[in-house]
C-alpha cells in the first residue's frame, strides 16, 4: 500500500475531497481524522495512489458528523462503533443506553466523592436525626431485596439515604429498574441538619451487624 500523505491540498476529481476539506465540512480535525481511519471507524474513500493523499466522498459527511456528536459526549469508541452501523431506531437506544449510564457513573462518582470530601476535611457539621439501630437494619435488609449486581450500572447496587430533620424522618430508596424499595423511618431524636447519601450495598452489608447492635444510628453519609 502507497504512504499516505496528510498535507492539506485541494482535488479536482468532484468525487472526493482531501482531508483538510472534509475537516472543515465535518468539524473534525486532521489528526482526529487520522486516528479514525486507523481505528477503522472512519476510512477514508480513497488513497491516491500517487500521491498517497488520503480523500474523502461526500457520502462520508453524515457518519464523521455523528461520530464527532458522539465523541463529545463521552462515547467510548466500541459503543460508537455500534452507534455509527445500527439502524436508526437501534442507533437512538444505544445512544440513550449510554447515557443512562453517564448518569449512573456520575452519581456513584458523586457519593463517593462526597465521602472523600468529608474524610480529607475530618470534620462533621451538625447533627442528623437519630434511629434505632435495630428498626434502620431491618428497613436496609427490606429495601436491598430491590438492588442488583449490574456492572454496566453501578447506581443500581446502591441505597439513597435521605435524612430530614424538619419532619424527622429518615428515608432509604432502592430500585432495579422493574421495583422501587422505600422506607421511611420516624427518628427516635430530632437532629439539625439533613444529609443525603447514596451507599454502596457492600458497604451497607458491612456495617449491617454493628447497625443491629446498637441502640440508635446517626449517621452522617461516608
Amino acid at each position: 500500500m502507497p504512504m499516505t500523505n496528510d498535507m492539506p491540498m485541494t482535488t479536482s476529481d468532484p468525487r472526493f475531497m482531501s482531508i483538510g476539506e472534509f475537516a472543515g465540512l465535518t468539524g473534525l480535525t486532521a489528526s482526529a481524522l487520522r486516528f479514525y481511519a486507523d481505528s477503522g471507524l472512519l476510512p477514508p474513500a480513497d488513497i491516491d495512489g500517487t500521491s498517497g493523499y488520503r480523500r474523502y466522498a461526500p457520502a462520508q459527511v453524515g457518519r464523521a458528523r455523528l461520530l464527532r456528536r458522539l465523541r463529545e459526549i463521552g462515547t467510548p469508541l466500541s459503543a460508537a462503533a455500534q452507534i455509527l452501523d445500527a439502524g436508526p431506531v437501534e442507533a437512538a437506544q444505544l445512544v440513550d443506553d449510554h447515557l443512562r449510564q453517564l448518569s449512573d457513573d456520575t452519581a456513584l462518582a458523586r457519593a463517593r466523592g462526597a465521602g472523600i470530601v468529608a474524610d480529607l476535611v475530618g470534620v462533621r457539621r451538625g447533627t442528623p436525626v437519630s434511629v434505632c439501630g435495630p428498626v434502620l437494619a431491618a428497613a436496609v435488609d427490606q429495601v436491598l431485596t430491590a438492588t442488583v449486581d449490574d456492572r454496566d450500572h453501578s447506581i443500581l447496587n446502591t441505597v439513597r439515604i435521605e435524612s430530614d430533620c424538619t419532619t424527622g424522618t429518615l428515608t432509604l430508596v432502592a430500585t432495579d429498574r422493574v421495583r422501587m424499595a422505600i422506607r421511611t423511618l420516624a427518628a427516635s431524636a430530632a437532629g439539625d441538619t439533613d444529609w443525603a447519601a447514596t451507599l454502596l450495598v457492600d458497604d451497607l452489608q458491612a456495617q449491617l451487624a454493628t447497625i443491629r447492635l446498637s441502640r440508635s444510628s446517626n449517621r452522617h453519609p461516608a
